[in-house]
């Protein structure tokens, strides 16, 4: 342990000081993300939980049954051990254990253990149960490094701390603007897809929001560009402009995205049917009472429900692709696809004002120095200045993120810089 003279100079550890476990696991995060493993950046993804490994053992969710409802576990863990004082939390065991949390589903367990001391006890991946309306990870503490110095400290999907080089920073979260209802981002992307929407609206089953049946495929599109690492300009308009694209979307091309959308709601929605009716004791029509054929058709529709989600997720990944060519993605009212390589004609004039919101709801700007930026920042602003609810988001090879909003008011463009993986 080191003396709190010398912990005070940190400032994401000094971040936790009434809590000397959680800010030991930042700090040492923090020194292991500014080291290299075989010359490479020590990518670390931690959970952190007192119990480590039993607690998180113990989170479970309920999905629906036949018989009614049954716990599930939402981590899958695998416990790891080693001699001596190998599974000590410290920099040195985080940095060789890097490689294996380089692609952000696996975590490195760090719990407390009888001596009082903070040990890694294994490995955990967090499951995403298509069925799961309400995954609780209450009481579980992700600390993850994705470049040097650059760490963020989450719980339950919402960011509490972010650390750009040791210093504290209020970069959104991807999920913050999308999913929170008074993100007027979220608000936009619902507008532009009423007309899908209107056909489910009465469909809580979804998450507990059917609004999420066309915003999770846009988290999805945003962090697949972002994944690519090319950059990548995606434009959302109700009243897009004629399509110049290289490539223009044709015949059923168009609706390629919003149909894969359709067909995957109506799927789940149908196993979501059974698998209630199931849970009530209803008979199931389809297989007349008999049990058998009950079970047949909840079979059936689960594998129908699987097939849905693959061709969606092979739409939104070619889509993704797409974004890494020159010039934008074009997409229309109810995510018709317009065009690829579609370039924008609009000119940046400099004379509309643009500001960067602090939060998802826009209460709180600042001045945004456009002029600073290339042509593809101008070119994202242009196009959200043409129209009330337009919508340009931008995914930069740099590691930069930022959604560009028309709002029809002072200033005429919004601006959030966000965090792709967050």
């Amino acid at each position: 342990m080191e003396s709190s003279k010398k912990r005070a100079l940190i400032y994401p550890a000094n971040d936790f000081k009434d809590d000397p476990y959680v800010r030991d696991v930042v700090e040492t995060v923090f020194f292991a993300s500014l080291c290299t493993e075989e010359g490479d950046f020590a990518a670390i993804q931690v959970a952190f939980m007192p119990d480590g490994i039993a607690g998180l053992q113990k989170a479970t969710t309920k999905i629906s049954t036949k018989s009614g409802s049954t716990a599930v576990p939402i981590w899958e863990v695998m416990r790891l051990s080693a001699a001596g004082t190998e599974n000590r939390l410290g920099v040195e065991q985080l940095v060789k254990l890097s490689p294996v949390t380089s692609q952000g589903e696996t975590h490195i367990v760090v719990g407390i253990n009888s001596e009082g001391a903070l040990e890694i006890e294994g490995l955990a991946i967090l499951i995403n149960r298509e069925e799961d309306p309400e995954m609780d990870t209450t009481g579980v503490l992700i600390v993850s490094a994705d470049a040097p110095g650059c760490m963020t400290a989450s719980s339950r999907d919402f960011v509490l701390r972010r650390y750009e080089r040791g210093r504290r920073i209020k970069r959104i979260g991807l999920f913050e603007l999308l999913l929170d209802k008074e993100s007027r981002v979220h608000q936009a992307i619902v507008r532009l897809c009423d007309g899908i929407l209107n056909r489910f609206q009465d469909w809580s089953f979804w998450q507990g929001d059917p609004e999420r049946i066309v915003i999770d495929p846009m988290i999805d599109l945003i962090k697949k560009s972002a994944k690519i690492g090319r950059g990548g300009l995606i434009l959302m308009s109700g009243n897009p402009p004629e399509a110049n694209g290289k490539y223009l979307f044709e015949g059923s091309a168009c609706n390629s995205l919003s149909e894969a959308i359709v067909r995957d709601a109506t799927a789940r929605k149908a196993l979501f049917d059974l698998v209630r009716k199931g849970a009530d004791g209803d008979e199931v029509e389809a297989g007349g009472g008999d049990e058998d054929h009950a079970n047949f058709y909840r079979a059936a529709s689960r594998f129908e429900s699987k097939d849905q989600r693959n061709t969606l997720d092979h739409v939104v990944s070619t889509l993704a692709n797409l974004t890494a060519m020159d010039n934008a993605l074009l997409i229309g009212r109810d995510l018709t696809m317009v065009a690829a390589g579609f370039v924008v004609s609009d000119q940046w004039s400099g004379r509309a004002e643009i500001g960067e919101a602090c939060n998802p709801k826009a209460t709180d700007l600042r001045s945004f120095p456009i002029a600073r930026f290339g042509s593809r920042h101008k070119a994202a602003a242009a196009f959200a200045n043409r129209g009330v609810g337009n919508l340009a988001i931008l995914v930069s090879a740099d590691g930069s993120t930022r959604f560009f909003l028309g709002s029809g008011d002072r200033p005429a463009v919004v601006v959030w810089e966000f965090e792709a993986n967050r």
